[in-house]
């Protein structure tokens, strides 16, 4: 349940991405201050979302949950904690 939970938040994580490369600029180019205003929330809600999504990650790391293709691919179970911690980075 946790890697789907960071998954979504990786997916919301985009959706900010575009709305914020798209909304300031473009209330900028029509004098929208309102429009310009939302950078800053906008920028808050995409560092949340891509923190879940790498605690989501750093949990699955921890718990060894090898369902996760990432984990199963760079993890085993006999791996001291502190390395699994640092796969979590690790591109």
């Amino acid at each position: 349940m946790i890697p789907e939970l960071g998954h979504f938040a990786l997916w919301l994580a985009l959706g900010v991405a575009l709305v914020l490369g798209v909304m300031p600029l473009v209330g900028a180019q029509k004098g929208r201050a309102d429009w310009m205003a939302l950078a800053r929330p906008l920028t808050v809600a995409q560092f949340v979302f891509v923190a879940l999504a790498y605690a989501a990650l750093t949990y699955a790391f921890v718990q060894d949950d090898f369902s996760v293709l990432y984990v199963a691919s760079n993890s085993n179970s006999a791996l001291p904690l502190a390395y699994r911690l640092a796969a979590v980075g690790r591109p």
